[in-house]
């Protein structure tokens, strides 16, 4: 495993043990195994000190979850399944290695309950007598088949071989520290080359096929050092991932990010203060666009890499180019000290305006019966889109951009009430009050003369009458005549006809051409209907002819 370096003493006591084992197959004296329990005591008290530190990083996570349990709750667990593993492995280890005592020395297995088995719990190998016995640990460890496929031993291959499976699988998340640990794992089940046999055996039989005794207790102490060992290297590795993606920060400072700088009279004023860290020595790599994509923290539209920053925060320019309301979004992408890159996205929003001033004519405050009359209504800070307007007293039409457009048909006066979205909540902007006025009449003219003197040629050309609006504000405004009274002087007497429309009738025509110069006509009586659908009565136009 990653990291699980064999101290000299450890490195001593695995050689010595190989040494051991080849002179026991050699059927060597009582002394080799006395040296098999010097080696035994070693493993025991490696197999106590790598406990101990197991014990210390189960411990270091639990005062971890004491301060941030969200944190290193993911990781603790994992470390919990770990020790879990290894317990099994490790009762069923010290379980079969008692069991091989206790039928070698007195003659009981599998039976826990027994008196025996339990001395044999508490046997140390020294006081073993029957250390040099083959026989009966074979019956064991190997049964009676001759591959050892019946035995306790193939039940423990199985065990180690599930074991590292298990222990595996909890580093899935750290390909590279899992990749190190399956190369590097100390327990390997693999058939190997048989000195004495001179031919490739099975696990079970390489380890356990005529070993007496002592050799047996040793090899399930190593194996427990090593099932200890895992565990360790596993949990080890899921503590130093708790802290792995934490950056480290050079600068702190103050941060006030407003909900909006523009507030209203009578709003609140929201805005979220921190404290913000940051490295003034390394810039993150920084990409805007129109918008992110909060799932896959990609940018849409294209992307544009920030070029400028100032003690590693960025720095963001745009050209106010169009008015309304401006997105973006981005992501910002940093390296964690474990190597692996993280991305937040981000997105924000601003309003491009006009340069403006509010000139207001308070007197002009006019609506016109009849009329369009058209109608521009912003306010500032906030985007056309996310203001309101309503009217009572008449109607109006939005065109789009903040232009509306506004009727009357009676009364006095008329309000428009506006709203805006600002900070996510509809905002009164306030109550605007208009007077409600009749289109002015019209000034009446023949010929365009609206009084005085005028040929009698050019009124007979233009022999009809128009009314007109004088310097009023709204372009294309018509009026139409619809009678007058036409009078004129014959023989000393007058003489009247009424003219309907704004032609002089044939009648008419015919009584101007016996009017002599010097002689007044009178066009009287005169009515007009403007857009406002009211009849207009209008001053007499009263010509002299030369």
């Amino acid at each position: 495993m990653a990291g699980a370096k064999e101290t000299p003493r450890q490195r001593m006591i695995g050689m010595m043990y190989l040494v051991l084992t080849a002179l026991l197959a050699l059927n060597v004296s009582k002394d080799i195994l006395n040296a098999f329990v010097i080696v035994n005591e070693g493993l025991e008290i490696s197999n106590d000190n790598t406990s101990k530190k197991n014990d210390y990083v189960y411990n270091a996570f639990k005062k971890s979850m004491i301060n941030g349990a969200a944190k290193v709750k993911p990781f603790y667990d994992k470390a919990i399944k770990a020790q879990q593993y290894s317990k099994e492995l490790v009762n069923f280890i010290e379980d079969l290695r008692t069991d091989i005592i206790c039928y070698t020395e007195f003659g009981v297995k599998g039976d826990k309950n027994n008196e025996k088995w339990k001395i044999a719990d508490t046997l140390t190998l020294a006081r073993v007598d029957a250390k040099d016995n083959y026989d009966k640990p074979m019956e064991i460890l190997i049964g009676n088949s001759e591959s050892g496929a019946g035995g306790a031993g193939e039940t423990l291959k199985k065990k180690l071989e599930e074991f590292k499976k298990n222990m595996l699988f909890l580093l899935n998340d750290y390909p590279a520290a899992k990749a190190t640990a399956e190369k590097s794992f100390p327990i390997n089940t693999n058939d190997a080359y048989s000195i004495t046999e001179e031919k490739m055996v099975n696990w079970v039989m390489h380890n356990f096929y005529h070993t007496v005794l002592a050799a047996d207790v040793a090899i399930l102490n190593k194996l427990l050092i090593d099932v200890r060992t895992v565990e360790g290297d596993v949990i080890s590795q899921l503590y130093s991932s708790v802290n792995a993606d934490d950056f480290k920060f050079d600068k702190i400072c103050a941060k006030v990010v407003p909900k909006s700088n523009y507030v209203l009279t009578g709003d609140t004023y929201e805005a979220q203060i921190f404290v913000a860290a940051y490295d003034s020595k390394v810039n993150p790599t920084i990409e805007i666009g129109s918008g992110v994509d909060t799932i896959k923290n990609e940018v849409i539209g294209a992307a544009t890499k920030l070029e400028t920053f100032v003690d590693g925060i960025g720095i963001y320019k745009s050209p106010a180019s169009g008015v309304g309301e401006k997105k973006y979004g981005g992501v910002i992408k940093v390296v964690a000290p474990s190597g692996a890159t993280k991305s937040y996205p981000f997105s924000s929003e601003y309003i491009v305006a006009q340069p403006s001033a509010t000139v207001s004519a308070d007197k002009m405050n006019v609506f016109y019966i009849g009329l369009d009359n058209p109608v521009s209504i912003s306010v500032p800070g906030v985007a056309s889109g996310n203001v309101t307007a309503s009217m009572s007293g008449g109607s109006m039409v939005p065109n789009g951009n903040g232009k509306y457009t506004v009727r009357v048909s009676g009364g006095n006066e008329a309000v428009i009430n506006v709203g805006a979205k600002v900070g996510g909540k509809q905002q009164s902007m306030g109550v605007f009050k208009y007077r409600i006025k009749s289109i002015p009449s019209p000034v009446p003219s023949v010929a365009g003369v609206r009084s005085g003197a005028i040929s009698k040629g050019r009124l007979s050309a233009a022999p009809f009458v128009v009314a007109e609006l004088d310097n009023f504000l709204f372009d294309g405004v018509r009026y139409s005549v619809t009678g007058f009274t036409f009078s004129y002087s014959e023989n000393g007497l007058t003489k009247e006809v009424q003219c309907s429309g704004s032609n002089l009738s044939q009648q008419a025509i015919a009584g101007l051409g016996k009017v002599k110069p010097g002689q007044k006509v009178f066009f009287e009586n005169i009515k007009a209907v403007g857009p406002d659908k009211t009849t207009r009565p209008l001053p007499s136009v009263i010509l002299k002819l030369n």
